[in-house]
């Protein structure tokens, strides 16, 4: 009689392990191949590895970064790439920035849903790198909510 109590006990607790396995992304976030994005911001300001520290924070356990490629043919695996990162300014004007990303969510290989997302910021007294560092920071917050509930086709961060 135990037994049978402990069974559909055993495959509730495994089947809420299963539903809650970390989502893979590659380390680092790569850029979309042919897009010209400012070497000065790509080498100074870290982007990549900015971006991928930005999501697994936000995501606390529920990302891990693996070294790309990223496989997405086992598991849960969220391919982003950096479409777009500019910034102008100074500061005596002001920073603007923008932010472009894109992303895939695959489940044991199958797409699941797809985003494009953009980031605008504006900035002062700070520098261009700490502006773009707090974009990706927020923009990570917009894929954790998108993740809550992924839309094929969702434009996030507008």
């Amino acid at each position: 009689m135990r037994r049978i109590l402990l069974f559909p006990l055993l495959l509730l607790v495994s089947g809420a392990v299963a539903a809650e396995d970390p989502i893979r992304i590659q380390d680092p976030i790569p850029l979309v191949d042919g897009r010209r994005i400012d070497p000065e911001i790509i080498e100074s300001c870290d982007i990549q590895r900015g971006f991928t520290q930005a999501l697994v924070r936000e995501m606390k356990g529920r990302i891990v970064a693996e070294p790309g490629p990223l496989a997405t043919d086992r598991g849960r695996a969220l391919k982003i790439e950096i479409d777009d990162a500019d910034w102008s300014g100074n500061w005596f004007i002001g920073h603007v920035q923008l932010i472009k990303t894109r992303g895939t969510l695959y489940e044991n290989g199958q797409e699941v849903a797809s985003f494009t997302g953009v980031r605008h910021l504006r900035g002062d007294l700070t520098s261009g790198c700490y502006n773009l560092t707090v974009g990706f920071r927020a923009h990570a917050w917009d894929i954790k909510r998108w993740l809550k509930k992924p839309v094929d086709g969702a434009q996030i961060g507008r």
